[in-house]
């Protein structure tokens, strides 16, 4: 983000443009090009999800208009909220799951012989990697049990 606002990378309303390429995503996710596309994928869908319920939103929310439609309404306004969280969920686990690995480096026994070593630091990562996977994949499985949709 520092690199768009240093070359006036602005919109409009003076937010920054975020040029963020596959391989900076690999490189920083620590993971290969078909994981970082799945998770991609997967979060401009849920996104693309969340703008379509927006959308959408005028048409449900006027059903509250009537007193014999406004379950309808309610039962809109629960499932906005859940894919609202959905989003917060996938947000938090990309935060935390970065936050994990810049903070710490793996935790290595230096005793052992080299090769041993890199497979548990390989280990490692590939156990972060399904762990981030998961919760992206399964964010809308962790809300629902939330909010008893």
């Amino acid at each position: 983000m520092g690199l768009s606002a240093k070359n006036d990378w602005y919109d409009d309303t003076g937010r920054v443009y975020i040029y963020y390429t596959l391989e900076e995503i690999c490189a920083d996710m620590t993971c290969g090009w078909d994981k970082a596309m799945k998770l991609l994928l997967t979060v401009y869908g849920r996104f693309f999800r969340l703008y379509m319920f927006i959308a959408l939103a005028p048409l449900p929310l006027a059903s509250f208009a009537g007193e014999g439609t406004s379950a309808s309404g309610k039962a809109f306004l629960r499932s906005y909220t859940g894919v609202c969280l959905e989003e917060a969920v996938i947000v938090l686990a990309c935060l935390i799951y970065s936050a994990f690995l810049s903070s710490s480096s793996p935790a290595v026994d230096g005793s052992l012989p080299a090769v041993t070593m890199v497979w548990q630091y390989v280990g490692q990562l590939i156990f972060n990697m399904m762990i981030l996977t998961g919760l992206v994949k399964g964010a809308d499985r962790i809300v629902k049990e939330m909010l008893g949709l």
